[in-house]
């Protein structure tokens, strides 16, 4: 059993030298924290106060960003095809954004990204890829991450490649002031810290044990308390015996999680990330290979039980998690009961309906896609020994 999604190339790469450093990339703290970067320093070079288009169906973290760094935000429906916004409601819109972050969902490309690429190039608008999700899927041929102005990256856990968290930003066709700004300012940033680098690498190592199929601890939730235990300094072995007296460790995680949320969120930091996890993603980085059998097998299985598989004609879709509308909740429990941590993560709750709203924030339209993909989206983990070796005459 596995508990949501986990880097497939994190083993792999224990033995790989690291990879080629992309000059074009900055690695920061976190996917939300090279968002805010790009957008603060959007608005001081240009010196505008910039409107974001951003798709509702999102994680708060996108919206946080685009807050804390001085934007104004329009909320945008999905089409249900890919769960990302449409080329038709970009059009439409009167005044046009500054900038529009278009989502790649789960590894899916947005069908129409070609279309919107192009309508942003001729009409001066900035686009950002949000490719937290996804890695080097294609649409007609087209690889995402090639026509947008910057492709945002983030390594938390649940993502294609991790150093358990961290975030960049690859700077892909943009001006070359701008591109100096972004280099110069971000040479400026402070180092995230050494104790924060070495638990982070810590965590990862801990998390990829104790997640996998041979050494799973069903009494494991909540990956933020075993954190703190790491964060103590204390050992995997006691961490893994910790954890496998279920009782008690069910006991620290309601304590745990209850002191915690009397812990008031901060802003969100802008800290470079050190050398060492930058390494950790180049070498999960050089290690990628998508054979898709896991995929396959995934599709067999939904078959077997009577649920209809995805279909995205003209698209080579890499999945990070296999992810698709179910309403009944009949998948979800016979995946659970299967031993395998499928739910509706990616997200369950739009931005437009989360409290409270800032003044800063807009919306068009009644974003009904965006509701009924949260009320109804499956997200399955596909990087598992189940998937690799279902067999329908199993």
């Amino acid at each position: 059993m596995i508990i949501r999604a986990r880097p497939k190339y994190f083993s792999l790469a224990k033995n790989q030298s690291a990879g080629l450093r992309n000059d074009n990339e900055l690695f920061l703290s976190s996917g939300r924290s090279s968002l805010k970067f790009l957008v603060e320093q959007f608005s001081r070079f240009y010196r505008i106060k910039p409107t974001v288009l951003v798709q509702s169906f999102n994680c708060q973290v996108v919206l946080d960003a685009c807050l804390e760094a001085g934007a104004n935000v329009i909320l945008m429906d999905i089409k249900l095809s890919d769960f990302s916004i449409s080329y038709e409601d970009i059009v439409s819109l009167k005044p046009l954004p500054d900038m529009v972050l278009v989502t790649h969902y789960q590894g899916i490309p947005n069908s129409e990204y070609v279309k919107i690429a192009e309508y942003c190039k001729k009409k001066g608008i900035f686009l950002i890829e949000d490719l937290a999700q996804t890695y080097h899927s294609k649409i007609n041929n087209v690889r995402v991450g090639t026509l947008g102005n910057v492709a945002l990256h983030s390594f938390a856990i649940d993502k294609p490649f991790s150093c358990f968290e961290g975030g960049g930003l690859e700077l892909l066709n943009i001006s070359v002031g701008f591109k100096q700004k972004l280099s110069d300012e971000y040479a400026s940033l402070p180092f995230e810290s050494k104790f924060k680098t070495e638990t982070d690498l810590a965590k990862l190592e801990l998390f990829n044990s104790i997640t996998c199929n041979a050494e799973f601890f069903k009494s494991f939730r909540n990956f933020k308390s075993v954190g703190f235990l790491v964060e103590q300094g204390l050992s995997v072995a006691f961490i893994k015996y910790f954890i496998g007296l279920r009782a008690v460790f069910s006991l620290f995680e309601k304590i745990y999680g209850v002191l915690s949320s009397f812990k008031r969120a901060g802003r969100i930091p802008l800290l470079k990330l050190c050398d060492e996890k930058v390494a950790e993603v180049s070498r999960q980085r050089a290690c990628y290979e998508y054979e898709g059998r896991e995929v396959e097998n995934l599709e067999r299985y939904l078959l077997k039980f009577g649920f209809e598989p995805n279909h995205y004609l003209d698209s080579d879709v890499h999945w990070n998690r296999y992810s698709f509308i179910e309403q009944t909740g009949l998948l979800i429990e016979l995946l659970n009961s299967s031993g395998i941590e499928a739910g509706r993560f990616n997200w369950p709750t739009p931005l437009h309906k989360n409290k409270p709203q800032s003044h800063s924030v807009t919306w068009a339209g009644k974003l009904e896609n965006s509701e009924y993909a949260s009320k109804n989206i499956v997200n399955i983990p596909i990087w598992s020994d189940f998937f690799q070796n279902f067999s329908t005459e199993a």
